[in-house]
């Protein structure tokens, strides 16, 4: 097992987006950290894409959620996505609503360890 260098993220979100996220974990016998990290690698490349003033970016920005959460992610990924949140303007909160939206499909299409 390699050891990696991860550090805590807090996020404030919606709670809906937190039981989505722990329930992706439970199906695929995961932690709800594993699913964020998932979330996070899938979509660093479409996020670097991103222009600051496209659209995609504009409708990103949603109100503050009401829950709040910490998940673990490897320090080099947590980096990644600072860079890119303060590039585009965007809060931790924001990139990962996005990033869930965008791999909400690859993540239900992995087998679950629980069929």
């Amino acid at each position: 097992m390699a050891i990696t260098d991860e550090v805590a993220m807090q996020v404030i979100g919606a709670p809906e987006l937190f039981a989505a996220i722990d329930g992706a974990a439970r199906r695929l016998d995961r932690s709800p950290s594993w699913v964020v990290q998932f979330c996070l690698k899938a979509s660093l490349g479409a996020l670097g894409e991103l222009a600051p003033d496209a659209a995609a970016v504009a409708a990103m920005k949603i109100p503050k959620g009401t829950a709040r959460r910490t998940f673990y992610v490897p320090a080099a990924l947590r980096r990644a996505f600072d860079h890119e949140g303060g590039r585009l303007h965007l809060s931790a909160d924001e990139i990962l609503h996005w990033t869930w939206t965008q791999t909400a499909a690859a993540l239900q299409a992995l087998p679950s360890l629980l069929d």
